[in-house]
C-alpha cells in the first residue's frame, strides 16, 4: 500500500479541435449527427448495452428503499405535527426539516426507478411491510 511505486502515467495525444469557418457550412452535417447519435442514446434510457446489474433486481432493490424513505416521511411529518411543550417549535421545525430531506430522497429514488424503465410502488398497503424503518417509535413528542 504505502511505499509501493505508482504505476506510470500514460500521456494520450489529443487531436486539434476541428475549426470552422463562417462560410463552411460542414459543421451543420456534423452538429446533425451529433443529434441523431444523442437522441439514439438518450432514447435506450439508463439501460445500454453496458448495463450489467440485474435490472428487476435493482427496481426491487429500488423499490424497498423508497418504501423506507416514504415511512421515514411519514414519521417525521407526524412529530412534526405532534411536538408540543415549550421547545416544540424548534423541535417541530427540525423534524419537519427531516421530513423534507427525507423527501428529496425518495424524490431522486423514483427518478431513478423510472429511468430504469420501472414503475414507483407507492401503495400504502405495501409501505409498511416493505420498509425497513418502523412508522411509530414513540407515541408523542413531549418536551417540557
Amino acid at each position: 500500500m504505502f511505499g509501493e511505486p505508482l504505476p506510470p502515467i500514460q500521456l494520450v495525444a489529443f487531436e486539434e479541435p476541428r475549426r470552422y469557418s463562417r462560410s463552411d457550412k460542414s459543421f451543420l452535417t456534423d452538429i446533425k449527427v451529433l443529434h441523431k447519435r444523442t437522441r439514439r442514446h438518450m432514447d435506450q434510457g439508463a439501460v445500454t448495452r453496458g448495463y450489467q446489474a440485474d435490472r428487476e433486481a435493482v427496481l426491487k432493490i429500488l423499490n424497498t428503499v423508497l418504501a423506507t424513505e416514504s415511512v421515514c416521511v411519514l414519521r417525521y411529518k407526524r412529530h412534526h405535527y405532534m411536538a408540543s411543550g415549550i421547545n416544540a417549535q424548534s423541535v417541530a421545525d427540525e423534524f419537519l426539516q427531516h421530513a423534507d430531506e427525507e423527501q428529496g430522497h425518495a424524490d431522486r429514488i423514483t427518478q431513478r426507478i423510472t429511468r430504469l424503465g420501472g414503475e414507483p410502488d407507492f401503495n400504502p398497503q405495501g409501505l409498511a411491510t416493505r420498509s425497513h424503518s418502523g412508522y411509530l417509535r414513540r407515541a408523542r413528542i413531549c418536551l417540557t
